[in-house]
């Protein structure tokens, strides 16, 4: 499988009922013209479609995780995998779709096998809060965050990609007043659209 549209026909995970994952996929797809209907949808959690595309009883499976996961991770290493990425049209087609998705490169080398960087689309968590908090306090939030993320890239690779610019292309809500006196302080382009 090579695309999107070589889904069809095939067996798929779209993830656990009622998950990130089986909502991502579903947005993704309906997106790009395909339903869970063009396809045979297994509703697994991680590791049960790591199994399935490990014993052969699955073609693909979608994961909605920060990247690297242990259950591709464990699969790549016992497998040869494919990381099937997203064309152009197909990103801004998910980001029509859902404002969530941000287009998003996984590097190279991520895992197993897989060399070349893939486009795909990334779901940001988000830090919220009230807007009554103050906004020294979110202020400073803000900044032992940005400025200590390499303690969160010790924990787990994915904070690789929690950047000021990635926060300014992803980030769904506009930002609180404390957070927006920082990222002009670092330098950043704020959006409008991120302005109280």
């Amino acid at each position: 499988m090579r695309g999107l549209d070589d889904l069809k026909g095939k067996r798929v995970s779209v993830g656990a009922p009622g998950s990130g994952t089986e909502v991502n996929a579903r947005t993704l797809l309906e997106a790009n013209g395909i339903s869970f209907d063009d396809f045979d949808a297994q509703r697994l959690n991680f590791n049960e479609t790591a199994d399935a595309l490990n014993n052969g009883d699955i073609d693909a499976g979608f994961w909605s995780v920060g990247a690297p996961t242990s259950s591709i991770l464990n699969l790549a290493t016992t497998n040869s995998i494919r990381m099937i990425g997203l064309n152009d049209e197909q990103l801004a087609a998910a980001d029509a779709a859902d404002e969530t998705f941000a287009p998003l490169k996984l590097a190279g080398g991520v895992y197993q096998g897989v060399d070349d960087e893939v486009s795909t689309v990334g779901v940001p968590n988000v830090l919220v809060v009230s807007s009554e908090m103050d906004a020294d306090t979110v202020y400073q939030i803000t900044k032992a965050m940005y400025e200590n993320i390499a303690d969160m890239q010790a924990v787990h690779p994915a904070a690789n990609e929690t950047t000021i610019e990635f926060s300014m292309n992803a980030t769904p809500v506009p930002l609180h007043p404390g957070a927006l006196r920082y990222f002009e302080e670092a330098g950043a382009t704020v959006p409008d659209h991120l302005r109280p």
